[in-house]
């Protein structure tokens, strides 16, 4: 290495003022008497645990430095033992995550996903409508193997409705109504009934499982996909039809789409060998997952097989797998707090927590709790910009009020679960893929906001209806 490549300066991620706010929230917490029936351990991992989220909200540093900071003070201070704090790390959902970052790397590679999204196109793109819906359906075929809603929709989507949209003169600051304010809109908003239907989605929906696990709610990938089947799939398909009504595009017809995506395909040529062995890959994977229950396969070395099998074939290359740098971060941060979250549930910290509310809503029939719960789950999130942060923040305080006051347990995780993919409708900055879209200019604030509320009442009834009856049929109330 030459002289010319050494660092030469500091590279300092941390942001001071915002440190401050963490470090303050972590003294108070620490050296705040352990209320009773509290394991002292446990409100130390409490301290760790709020400390972590507040820098996540406010983006004191990166999140797997402030995860591991956590770890690392929960070992060291003795609040717990090593061996536990490091137990994050064995959790199965934990590396299923890191596992589908890397098979969602193989679709990127081959051009799989590019091609499934021109077919649809093909076959449903004659109008914005049918556009906007076979955007919805490239993303919920996509999702199961790609877990960041930002690569999925804002790197794979959004630049694709971008080329459509100028394609038809629709700019942002020339026509934006035309078709590209509601295409964009659009392919956001189906992102998010989409990253309800699949653990393996949302990063959140593994950290939202591992958090149900500790409260004894065990929720598989095959249990979670077929709970969510019936209203998710319905959210994606009438998600483009709702808004078509309240934000209607000012063309009609979009047969240029169509043409642009069969000229794509003819570009694109026959099927490559790498696209079918990342199909036939895929293809395995769904198998598994679907049948790991009966072949008696953990959803997560399903994966690891997926892997193997991608690595053994040629598409993804040992070096591929190694600057997934995403994975990595995801494994960090997810560890950390799936451990702390297990640890509040186990010392008592979370009883604790609830017990107020709990006996607030005590006298209050289960249904109403529920919706008490989720409307919770879907409105608080005005106040988050990640919805991985809010499931890490609410979600196990929601469930245990849920379950404590008499909700049924998997009925309480389910619709919680939803409801923390399903809120990122409401802002621009709730889910990851907001920014993306929002900063192309082709929806301003105030409509956004606007379609977001009336999005989130429609996937309220929906859910609560369709849901309610599929979830009635399944047993689970």
């Amino acid at each position: 290495m030459s002289e010319s490549a050494f660092q030469k300066d500091l590279d300092i991620q941390i942001k001071p003022k915002r440190a401050l706010i963490v470090l303050a929230v972590f003294l108070a917490l620490w050296f705040t008497p352990c209320p009773a029936g509290v394991d002292p351990g446990g409100w130390k991992v409490m301290a760790c645990f709020v400390s972590t989220i507040v820098g996540f909200l406010t983006g004191a540093m990166p999140m797997g430095a402030l995860v591991l900071t956590a770890i690392t003070i929960c070992a060291v201070s003795k609040a717990i033992p090593v061996k536990e704090a490091l137990s994050g790390f064995s959790a199965g959902p934990v590396w299923l995550i890191a596992m589908a970052f890397f098979i969602s790397r193989g679709f990127t590679k081959t051009g799989l996903g590019l091609r499934i999204a021109y077919y649809f196109i093909k076959w449903l793109g004659k109008k914005p409508l049918g556009l906007s819906v076979a955007v919805g359906l490239t993303t919920y075929v996509l999702a199961p193997a790609m877990p960041s809603s930002t690569a999925r929709s804002g790197g794979t989507i959004m630049p694709l409705v971008k080329s459509v949209s100028e394609a038809y003169g629709s700019y942002p600051d020339k026509d934006r109504r035309r078709i590209g304010a509601y295409l964009m809109l659009s392919a956001f908003n189906v992102n998010y009934p989409v990253g309800a239907a699949y653990m393996t989605a949302m990063a959140g929906n593994a950290l939202a499982a591992g958090m149900a696990g500790s409260l004894g709610v065990e929720l598989t990938w095959f249990s979670w996909w077929w709970y969510m089947l019936v209203p998710a799939f319905l959210g994606v398909v009438l998600t483009p039809i709702v808004l078509y009504y309240i934000y209607p595009p000012e063309l009609k017809e979009s047969p240029m789409a169509r043409e642009m995506a069969i000229e794509k395909l003819k570009e694109m040529g026959p099927l490559t060998k790498p696209q079918k062995v990342m199909m036939a890959a895929f293809i395995l994977l769904l198998v598994l997952w679907v049948f790991g229950a009966h072949l008696k396969l953990n959803a997560t070395m399903a994966a690891f097989v997926g892997i193997l099998f991608l690595n053994y074939m040629g598409v993804l290359t040992w070096k591929d797998i190694l600057s997934e740098r995403g994975a990595y971060d995801c494994l960090f941060w997810f560890a950390g707090l799936i451990m702390m979250a297990g640890c509040l549930n186990k010392y008592g910290v979370i009883k604790w927590a609830t017990s107020g509310i709990g006996a607030a809503v005590a006298g209050l029939n289960w249904p109403l709790v529920l919706i008490a719960v989720v409307l919770c789950g879907m409105y608080f999130a005005y106040c988050f910009a990640s919805s991985t942060a809010f499931i890490g923040a609410l979600y196990t305080a929601l469930l245990a009020i849920g379950i404590n006051t008499g909700v049924p347990p998997i009925l309480c995780a389910v619709a919680l679960a939803a409801v923390c993919n399903l809120h990122a409708c409401l802002t621009f900055y709730s889910g990851g893929s907001g920014p993306v879209f929002f900063s192309q200019g082709y929806v301003t604030a105030n409509e956004w906001l606007r379609c977001g509320f009336l999005l989130s009442v429609f996937h309220l009834v929906t859910w609560a209806v369709f849901g309610g009856i599929w979830w009635k049929v399944l047993g689970l109330y």
